[in-house]
């Protein structure tokens, strides 16, 4: 590493991550979990009549950035198992797709990738 904090000769680290109980959104059968928490969070905040949570388009290209409504639903889902004493989920894991079509016509995107949290 150079004084400036740049490596000379970049590198690649191979990791193997346990996500334990995980909330996989790439798996098909998680869209039932998320539908159901996005009906429990749309119920509660009726109740309190408050709005729900957006989220906001801040890309030059129209594609979300900030993901207000999605982190509530996840944080829905948490509680819910919680309150019935239902497994926690450890970690949760998505895909992203973002950016502008990675050439005409193209499905895959730029900016398209995998979080796990």
């Amino acid at each position: 590493m150079t004084k400036e904090g740049k490596f000379k000769e970049p590198a690649v680290i191979g990791a193997v991550l346990d996500l334990g109980h995980c909330l996989n959104l790439t798996d098909y059968a998680s869209k039932d979990i998320l539908q159901k928490g996005y009906e429990i969070l749309v119920l509660k905040h009726e109740m309190l009549d408050l709005p729900l949570p957006k989220n906001c388009v801040l890309d030059e290209g129209g594609y979300t950035l900030l993901r207000d409504l999605d982190c509530a639903v996840i944080q829905q889902i948490h509680m819910f198992n919680e309150e019935e004493n239902l497994p926690s989920f450890d970690s949760v894991r998505g895909v992203f797709t973002e950016g502008k079509p990675a050439y005409p016509g193209a499905g895959f995107r730029e900016k398209t990738h995998i979080q796990i949290c």
